[in-house]
C-alpha cells in the first residue's frame, strides 16, 4: 500500500495509529497497577513447598515476628533448611 503524505488518507491512518497508541498506552498503566487492597492466592506466585510452610508458621504475623526455629519445629522438619544442621525440638 502507498500513501502520500498529507492526503485524507494519510491523515485517517495517522489517526487510527495514534488512536492505537493512546489505547496501547492505557492498556499497560492499567496491567502494572497492583492492586493492594487484594491479598493475592499464595498458589499465584508459585512458592515452594518450604516457603508455603513458611507462610504458615504460627506467629509470623506478630509483633515478635517467629524465629527459623520456630518454623522448623512448626513444620515437623528436623533439620536445618539453610545450615543442614540437625536441631533439638
Amino acid at each position: 500500500m502507498n500513501i502520500t503524505p498529507g492526503t485524507a488518507a494519510a491523515r485517517a491512518f495517522a489517526q487510527y495509529y495514534r488512536a492505537v497508541a493512546d489505547a496501547s498506552i492505557e492498556l499497560a498503566k492499567a496491567l502494572e497497577i497492583v492492586d493492594e487492597s487484594r491479598p493475592r492466592s499464595l498458589d499465584m506466585i508459585n512458592l515452594s513447598s518450604l516457603q508455603h510452610q513458611v507462610t504458615e508458621a504460627p506467629g509470623k504475623d506478630s509483633e515478635e515476628g517467629v524465629s527459623p526455629r520456630e518454623i522448623t519445629a512448626a513444620s515437623g522438619e528436623t533439620t536445618n533448611p539453610t545450615s543442614g544442621r540437625r536441631w533439638r525440638a
